[in-house]
């Protein structure tokens, strides 16, 4: 019974996030309909052409047509420095051991099954952390680093001008 359970919880959440998707791609879609909609009514309203050339030689002309084109994509974003890489790493790591200890106080209370989610998570969460550490030793001692008087970390495999860079 606990099995089906878990199963039908799993498909359920599944579920509620498919249909969350749909939603959104279903307003997403009615909206940009709406828009399509209402330009095309205005445009058969203007009638003939001297009409539509004179509208769109128009400030609200030349706004209409702005709204015509699709928006321009979004800037890339900037690459990670490797001070956020290890903090994101060190989080993973931190909830990963919090969850092993969940799963070990579960272990203890409800059932002695739960040593095994326990050990594969605490462990994996004590190897990221051990890793960190490693990574962290042997770029220091390879000189990808230089520690600044500030106490901070700057990368010496980058271009220096842009400030962004140091972690």
């Amino acid at each position: 019974m606990k099995d089906i359970a878990a199963a039908i919880a799993l498909i359920a959440i599944l579920g509620f996030v498919a249909f969350w998707g749909w939603l959104r791609f279903r307003r997403e879609s009615a909206q940009s309909q709406l828009l399509f909609e209402a330009q095309k009514q205005l445009l058969d309203k203007l009638g003939s052409t001297a009409d539509a050339a004179q509208f769109l030689a128009t400030a609200e002309g030349k706004e209409f047509l702005d709204r015509l084109k699709p928006p321009p994509p979004p800037p890339s974003p900037r690459p990670p420095t490797p001070a956020e890489v290890m903090f994101v790493m060190i989080w993973g790591a931190v909830i990963l051991i919090g969850v092993g200890a969940g799963f070990f106080v579960g272990a203890i209370w409800v059932n002695e099954i739960l040593l095994v989610p326990a050990a594969i998570t605490g462990f994996a969460g004590i190897a990221v952390l051990v890793g960190l550490m490693i990574t962290h030793a042997l770029a220091r001692r390879w000189g990808l680093f230089k520690k600044n008087p500030d106490g901070t970390l700057t990368r010496l495999d980058v271009d220096h001008s842009d400030n962004s860079r140091t972690s």
